[in-house]
């Protein structure tokens, strides 16, 4: 499943800043990943990135679940103004 789109906090962002140039391009690419497409990281992440996903995926995780519980009730109310006219 893909999305238009992702929140990308500030947290995601230092918890990546200890890495090394090429630990930081497969950091971001697997959170991109992660948040657009839904595509579980690889198993074979470099550790410390692993490390650094791990303590973002949780967060990119409660947005997906509270986003789309706001498109639910949104729709839900949608439908009931439409019943309504």
């Amino acid at each position: 499943m893909m999305v238009d789109g992702f929140t990308f906090f500030r947290s995601f962002a230092d918890s990546g800043k200890y890495l090394n140039s090429e630990e930081k391009a497969i950091y971001y690419e697997t959170i991109i990943n992660y948040g657009l497409y839904h595509i579980e990281p690889p198993q074979d992440l470099p550790e410390k990135v692993e490390m650094a996903f791990i303590l973002v995926k949780p967060m990119m995780d409660a947005s997906e679940k509270r986003r789309k519980g706001a498109r639910e009730r949104w729709e839900k109310e949608e439908k009931e103004k439409q019943k309504k006219c």
